[in-house]
């Protein structure tokens, strides 16, 4: 989860000397050595060495791999006003924190897009974000919005009138 790969002891890989049984061998970088970025690629030498100090060496890669999706934190359930039309425009939320120990160039995607337009006074609408870094890893979160009406309704008042009475002045 932090990226990192401690490289463990390859000093059992096989060895044949006919001449001697005692054979040791070394490796670089030593077993325990701590290794860290996805993608990234380290040679391993090991060495063997015999009671005669003949040697030889042999070498191999070890390239990490990043399997643990990004984390991603959603913004809280939101109440949103409506406009006068009862509208509202979804905005970005794409800006979502998010962390990935091995890859810094985490991409943020969010459904429905920015700038759909909602409506309907308590209508609720649930954003998803999806986090994907480099190594196609991918984690989401949700949350909802909803619309509040905080438009005063439009009345349009008669005009003023002169009114008749009737025979008992009502």
């Amino acid at each position: 989860a932090d990226c990192n790969f401690v490289i463990p002891d390859y000093t059992g890989a096989v060895t044949d000397d006919k001449c001697d049984n005692a054979v040791v061998v070394t490796q670089l970088p030593l077993a325990g050595t701590t290794i860290s970025g996805e993608g990234f690629t380290q040679t391993i030498t090991l060495t063997a060495t015999d009671n005669a100090n003949n040697a030889s060496t042999c070498s191999f890669t070890i390239k990490l791999k990043d399997i643990t999706p990004p984390q991603i934190t959603c913004p809280a359930n939101q109440d949103v006003n409506a406009n006068a039309d009862c509208n509202f425009v979804i905005p970005d939320y794409t800006g979502a924190v998010t962390d990935d120990k091995c890859d810094n160039a985490v991409v943020v995607t969010q459904l429905p897009l920015a700038g759909t337009t909602v409506s309907g006074e308590g209508f609720t609408q649930t954003i998803t974000l999806t986090a994907t870094d480099n190594a196609n890893n991918t984690s989401t979160c949700s949350f909802t919005i909803k619309l509040i009406d905080v438009t005063p309704p439009l009345i349009t008042c008669p005009a003023n009138q002169d009114v008749n009475a009737d025979a008992d002045c009502n």
